[in-house]
């Protein structure tokens, strides 16, 4: 149901990028910082995977070598932090996504979910830039060793080859099945500041 078809364009409705006070990759994302950083995730791209240049680094997915590799016409809409969450809405051209390997793939896996038939989930993962503030704690049953703040997004990336480091159990995810399953999300780290995060998640490294 969270998936529509208005000629050339997709939209699946309801992407939740993270849940206030989650723990991901070992830092704590506070309820304050996410709702003040939603909003930037509106306009951004949702390209196939983290892109990375031809060194294998992780570089922005607005960057050249990024659109050339990994743009598959889709993009983050309608923005906004509500009940605790972060959630967003994902739109995608299917003349581009068809002119890419993997955005072909996904237009199969959006057809079949409007048709109804069943479809694996569809696991997304943010790309946002951070500064971590050294801390020990627990937050919603996970230990972590830094709280992130100062949060700057830079992608949502769609996964179709790996599974993200959340938890449906987390309340996060992209529900894109006939069923309403959800899937995961994960979380890399691109950290503008001394300490090099790129490519930290487990699930990338």
């Amino acid at each position: 149901k969270a998936v529509s078809r208005d000629g050339n364009v997709y939209t699946v409705a309801g992407v939740v990028g993270a849940v206030d006070d989650l723990v991901m990759n070992g830092r704590m994302y506070p309820a304050d910082e996410l709702k003040r950083a939603a909003s930037q995730l509106d306009g951004k791209p949702a390209p196939a995977g983290h892109p990375k240049n031809s060194k294998g680094q992780h570089i922005s997915a607005t960057n050249g070598e990024a659109l050339a590799s990994a743009w598959i016409g889709a993009y983050c809409t309608n923005a906004r932090h509500e009940g605790g969450r972060t959630v967003c809405d994902i739109k995608i051209n299917a003349a581009a996504a068809k002119a890419h390997p993997d955005g072909e793939k996904l237009v199969q896996m959006l057809d079949d979910a409007i048709a109804g038939a069943s479809v694996d989930p569809i696991h997304v993962s943010t790309g946002v830039f951070l500064r971590e503030i050294a801390a020990n704690g627990e937050s919603r049953g996970k230990q972590y060793r830094a709280i992130a703040t100062d949060l700057q997004y830079d992608h949502l990336a769609i996964l179709l080859h790996e599974k993200g480091a959340g938890t449906p159990a987390d309340g996060v995810g992209m529900w894109v099945n006939a069923d309403g399953a959800e899937s995961e999300v994960e979380t890399v780290a691109l950290d503008t500041n001394a300490a090099d995060l790129r490519g930290e998640s487990g699930a990338l490294s």
